[in-house]
């Protein structure tokens, strides 16, 4: 009788380790900032819809910008200049197959990002501070960066902004004091990620922050490379729609943070 609770209270133990393992990882804001209930989560789900389908619509590049922090679009003024019809040929095609498959039109609505994002809201608390610690790094060093997919011209730009600093400065923080940050979960072979956000001008007007050296450029190729994986091959799309809509949720959140994604088309290949 002993031996048998013995093993009961092992096998407890290994399954209650085994559940804590697998619990979703919960974001933690950085130095500088303090956990606040802002009663956002809805306005900030909306945001990452919108993200989400102005990926996913020709000629609205324009409108990802848009979507970002002030001192990210100010350094992206000059995302006119570059021509979109490769990337506007990928979403293009894009389309035809998701309407192919799932029978209508491509429409992300906030519903599908359920609790496997999970989101934390706060306040910054000391501007200086917080500076050196916004934005949180999207995701781990080895997923981080697309060397391998960066053209030498792209290199050459790389290498000109290496000196510049990717966090904020304190300025940035005064005028937005709230902050969020999203983790989206590992998917079918794509990497957690963590997506940075603050508030600019009344509460509600969300918009992601990028690290400060990110250029239209990059983001533009990032987005390109992203999309055209996960169009490679429609047959290992998700059988459930809403699956398929958090698959490309995920390839543009890394997109927009420069994370270099595995080069998969989204499918169940591979998978344990």
């Amino acid at each position: 009788m002993r031996k048998m609770a013995t093993f009961a209270l092992v096998g407890a133990l290994i399954g209650g380790s085994l559940a804590t393992a697998q619990q979703p990882q919960q974001p933690q804001l950085p130095n500088g900032f303090q956990m606040k209930e802002l009663k956002q989560i809805d306005n900030i789900r909306d945001e990452i819809a919108n993200l989400t389908n102005y990926a996913m619509t020709k000629g609205d590049f324009g409108k990802i910008v848009d979507q970002l922090a002030v001192y990210n679009r100010d350094r992206m003024k000059d995302y006119r200049n570059q021509d979109f019809k490769t990337l506007d040929g990928v979403i293009v095609q894009l389309n035809k197959d998701w309407n192919q498959k799932y029978g209508h039109d491509f429409k992300m609505k906030a519903d599908f990002l359920d609790d496997r994002y999970t989101i934390v809201q706060g306040v910054v608390t000391n501007p200086n501070v917080a500076a050196a610690n916004f934005p949180l790094p999207a995701a781990s060093r080895e997923a981080q960066t697309a060397a391998n997919r960066q053209t030498a011209r792209e290199k050459d730009q790389i290498e000109a902004d290496r000196g510049q600093v990717d966090q904020v400065e304190a300025k940035d923080l005064e005028k937005s004091k709230n902050v969020a940050i999203i983790h989206l979960q590992s998917q079918r072979m794509l990497p957690d990620l963590t997506a940075s956000m603050i508030d600019e001008g009344v509460l509600g007007h969300w918009r992601f922050a990028l690290p400060k050296s990110m250029t239209a450029q990059q983001l533009h190729t990032q987005l390109q490379n992203e999309l055209s994986y996960f169009g490679r091959d429609v047959t290992q799309w998700p059988a459930t729609e809403a699956d398929a809509y958090r698959l490309v949720t995920h390839r543009v959140v890394a997109a927009l943070y420069n994370v270099n994604a595995p080069e998969v088309s989204g499918g169940d290949r591979n998978q344990k």
